[in-house]
């Protein structure tokens, strides 16, 4: 009986031990992925304080996006979003002022005279000027798209580009990147006139409205 006891005491105490090792173990795994986190996004900070060029910041994500966590990821994506919209906010100014050569003549100039008014970005291998090519392929590799209205050619967010982060972000920042990207491949209204269907404009209020009762 007493020999049984120990074995008991002793088992009961091996248990505790290797219980404990496992919960030491992944509060050290957690440390360790938020040490990473915090490197990571420190120098993502440090490239867009330094108004770092677009592609540099997201040759900077791609080189890195794997491995931090999903919120260390989505911090990620939603900083270069952020940096996007500020960079979009500094070409309204630009246009304004008549000094952005680069979308107010090259690129409408270039699009005009091949296209009209009828290119999209899925047109982009049709184009045959060479300078204007290389242009509207690096507004494609920095996440951009180029769209016309009222007589007018200019740059938006491609929220399709950020499909290729999907696997790595939460489930909150994927869905919504997939919201915007179904807006932004095809916009409800062009020239202030409707160019999707009632039933289409319904399904996207439906969508949006189930998106913030799931992440209020």
């Amino acid at each position: 009986m007493k020999t049984l006891k120990t074995i008991m005491i002793t088992l009961v105490c091996l248990v505790a031990v290797l219980a404990l090792t496992g919960c030491a173990g992944r509060g050290d795994q957690a440390n360790n992925a938020q040490t990473q986190d915090q490197t990571v996004l420190i120098g993502f900070d440090q490239l867009v304080r330094d108004n770092a060029p677009e592609k540099e910041i997201l040759a900077y994500i791609d080189a890195n996006i794997n491995k931090v966590t999903r919120e260390g990821a989505s911090q990620l994506a939603t900083g270069f979003e952020t940096r996007q919209k500020k960079s979009l906010e500094e070409l309204d100014r630009r246009f304004a002022g008549g000094q952005e050569e680069k979308w107010t003549k090259t690129i409408p100039n270039g699009l005009q005279k091949e296209f009209g008014y009828t290119f999209s970005m899925e047109r982009l291998e049709q184009v045959e000027d060479p300078e204007l090519k290389k242009m509207l392929e690096e507004v494609r590799d920095t996440g951009y798209r180029v769209r016309s209205a009222e007589g007018m050619y200019f740059p938006v967010i491609d929220y399709q580009f950020y499909q290729k982060y999907y696997d790595y972000l939460t489930e909150d920042i994927k869905n919504y990147y997939m919201l915007m990207a179904t807006e932004s491949n095809t916009p409800p209204a062009v020239d202030a006139a409707l160019v999707i269907s009632p039933d289409e404009i319904l399904m996207r209020i439906l969508a949006q409205e189930n998106y913030l009762k799931i992440y209020p």
